[in-house]
């Protein structure tokens, strides 16, 4: 559904309908739930290298935020709550308590998820969850 950099062979994609949209996902791997979060203007396969990567000891989800790829694009306007929001909705809906939001935003900026405007916290959740002290 996208282009940036192509689809891993270890990974599939699919839509999940999760109540507030259909969110379009790719995802790769078994073990904790680690959630990539792509830049505004960009969709989920600016991540493929990295889910093929990660997909060896991870459960690797790759979201096309709201408005962009495959996921649906209901008229705005839009905020970083209402993609924080969407994205506990996909967690809801993928039965997944998801570990890390790693994003291209120096961590997710919806103010009850993530480390908002927190890079040394944000960057040292992540270390703790991959295992790299």
């Amino acid at each position: 559904m996208s282009g940036w950099f192509p689809k891993p062979s270890v990974a599939s994609e699919r839509r999940v309908a999760t109540g507030r949209l259909t969110m379009n996902i790719v995802e790769a791997g078994s073990g904790p739930a680690v959630l990539l979060i792509h830049g505004l203007g960009w969709d989920h396969s600016l991540w493929n290298p990295t889910v093929e990567k990660l997909a060896a000891h991870y459960h690797v989800i790759a979201a096309d935020t709201r408005g962009h790829g495959g996921t649906d694009k209901p008229d705005g306007p839009y905020d970083m709550d209402m993609f924080a929001r969407d994205y506990a909705a996909l967690a809801d809906a993928l039965g997944q308590e998801l570990v890390v939001f790693p994003s291209h935003h120096s961590g997710f900026a919806g103010d009850e998820f993530g480390y908002p405007g927190e890079p040394e916290a944000f960057a040292a959740r992540l270390r703790e969850v991959l295992g790299d002290d």
